[in-house]
């Protein structure tokens, strides 16, 4: 990551504990490279690079870097592994610049990662999606939470792990959202099963 990058939004915000952990809920910030792609023009499907990328919005190819549909000719690629740069060096490759945009988002926002079996539940609470556990599959959608604009991407393996990219300025505001919400959504995990 950028040097820029080296204190964590949430340690940048004052948040000390940086992390929630019970039985059946988890939530941790998680360093990610973000790169974000606005194209004007259909990408080249012939491209066997980008052939893999979602055609619809919503879709994920579940990778490493992870590549996320966000809308018509507009990406997300996150990675935990690779740094921003080595990311957008490989998208470079293979996008005309002429008619894209190609940056990386990394330093202006935040990842946070939650699962578990109550992780649908607090999604629930926080945020108008319709979460129902144990669906399979990648994808990814745009919501607000507590006013707050939020990418969730669900990840397809079995962990039912979501991670959740919100603007670095507002981190401090949806951690202590879902944080004061997670132990009711624990306690209707417990109680209710994993579906929210």
């Amino acid at each position: 990551m950028h040097a820029l990058s080296s204190l964590a939004p949430l340690a940048q915000a004052g948040v000390v504990a940086a992390g929630y952990d019970g039985n059946n809920l988890r939530l941790a910030e998680r360093p990610a490279a973000l790169v974000r792609v606005h194209s004007m023009v259909d990408l080249p499907r012939e491209c066997p690079d980008l052939a893999h990328w979602p055609e619809r919005t919503g879709g994920c190819l579940d990778a490493d870097p992870a590549v996320l549909r966000l809308g018509p000719r507009e990406w997300l690629l996150v990675s935990e592994t690779q740094d921003a740069d080595t990311v957008r060096d490989a998208v470079d490759a293979v996008v005309d610049r002429s008619s894209a945009a190609v940056y990386d988002s990394s330093d202006g926002c935040a990842v946070f990662r939650l699962d578990g079996a109550a992780a649908p539940w607090l999604l629930a609470k926080v945020c108008s999606l319709d979460v129902p556990a144990g669906l399979s599959g990648a994808w990814c959608a745009r919501t607000r939470m507590g006013q707050v604009a939020v990418v969730v991407y669900c990840r397809g393996s079995a962990s039912g792990a979501f991670e959740l990219v919100v603007d670095r300025s507002l981190a401090r505001y949806l951690w202590e959202l879902l944080t004061s919400s997670a132990a009711h959504a624990a306690e209707l995990a417990d109680a209710h099963g994993g579906a929210a």
